[in-house]
């Protein structure tokens, strides 16, 4: 038989023609569609079998890549992970201005621990410094403790009441200076120095005032105290007695910008660039201000009634509201601001301007505070203090 659609010949049983693929019958297919024949039929179920289960892998990997990209957080997101089984979900930060600054102000130095003080070091300490991986706390009539970590304490004496107070202390150039009242031939105002924190040798400044005191930079020990008195040493044992107006106690000194500042009575703030000459900064109507301190491109200073100040440049001056009208006494910087004062007040800042009241576990007036690495140690009375 022949093709109705080509012509061509064609062998008797065959539905399709061998040359065009049209059917014999005279019925048109469209080209390049294939009329399944019983044959395929047979074969498809095994080839479905083969392709579901491909199909639903394909469909799990989609799924899990689209979970994937929905835990991930993009920049500037926060990712949050569900809590574990049995966990109590963590509470959100609140609205407060203390958490509005990202994490929550405060955070490090929350939590405050009393170690066990010996007993020989029952005398009013006023100053407490680190340094070498030592902290030094000073208290009266020639007593003082040192410690590896702030927890445990050796105390010390010199056996001859080398000084009456320690008020300030720097540890630079991996020398201690310690300055205070005393007992040096010719000065009220007396200054020690130590290679290790123990062996302390004093110092004769020729200083008429008790010294409050004492920073160092720029090859430059600055010490300053009661009557406005400035003293400048380039090695801590010779002393140079500077001017600085106006006639005030200064109770406080740092270093930050390239600039010497101290801080005193009746809101006094002085500036210098090399501590010899000073510049007068001082605020009216300002209570007195007992602490500075430089971190994070701000200057930090506070003082009684709970007052707090603070400046980019040691030039402009803002006040910031502290949540407190106890006096504060000391503050210091380590990845975030703490002040301490009266009846136990411990504040924290992650900024300066925000401040958190925190419960320090005692009602001693602290007079003092020493950062390093991280953590903090708060000393007054017979009490100190660590964080964390």
């Amino acid at each position: 038989m022949s093709c109705p659609s080509c012509g061509a010949d064609a062998a008797a049983g065959q539905s399709t023609c061998p040359t065009c693929a049209q059917p014999l019958d005279g019925s048109t297919r469209l080209l390049g569609v294939r009329t399944p024949t019983p044959q395929d039929d047979a074969g498809a179920r095994p080839r479905r079998a083969v392709w579901i289960p491909i199909a639903v892998a394909l469909l799990v990997a989609v799924l899990g890549v689209l979970a994937l990209s929905n835990r991930v957080p993009s920049p500037g997101s926060t990712a949050h992970e569900p809590p574990a089984a049995g966990a109590r979900p963590q509470a959100e930060p609140s609205g407060s201005p203390q958490n509005a600054q990202g994490p929550i102000a405060g955070a490090r130095a929350a939590t405050w621990t009393v170690p066990t003080v010996p007993s020989g070091l029952s005398y009013d300490l006023g100053c407490v410094v680190f340094g070498g991986g030592t902290y030094v706390a000073f208290a009266e009539n020639g007593t003082f403790a040192t410690s590896p970590d702030g927890s445990t304490w050796t105390v010390h004496s010199t056996g001859n009441n080398a000084w009456t107070r320690i008020h300030g202390a720097v540890y630079a150039n991996d020398t201690f200076v310690a300055v205070g009242a005393g007992t040096a031939p010719g000065s009220t105002g007396t200054v020690l120095t130590s290679a290790d924190g123990v062996n302390w040798v004093p110092r004769s400044p020729g200083a008429n005032n008790t010294l409050r005191g004492v920073a160092w930079a720029k090859g430059t020990y600055v010490a300053v105290g009661d009557s406005a008195t400035v003293l400048t040493s380039p090695d801590a044992v010779t002393w140079a007695a500077r001017a600085v107006t106006p006639y005030a106690s200064l109770y406080g000194v740092t270093f930050g910008h390239d600039t010497f500042v101290a801080v005193g009575s009746s809101g006094t703030i002085a500036t210098s660039a090399d501590g010899a000459g000073w510049t007068s900064r001082t605020l009216a109507a300002t209570p007195d201000l007992h602490g500075v301190v430089f971190a994070d491109g701000t200057f930090a200073a506070v003082g009684d009634s709970g007052r707090i100040l603070t400046s980019p440049d040691a030039a402009t001056w803002t006040s910031r509201n502290s949540g407190t009208t106890n006096g504060l006494a000391a503050v210091a910087c380590a990845g975030e601001f703490v002040a301490a004062g009266y009846s136990g007040t411990i504040l924290t800042s992650p900024d300066a301007i925000n401040w958190t009241s925190r419960l320090s576990g005692t009602s001693a007036s602290l007079r003092a505070i020493a950062s390093a690495n991280g953590a903090f140690v708060a000393a007054g009375g017979s009490v100190i203090l660590t964080s964390p």
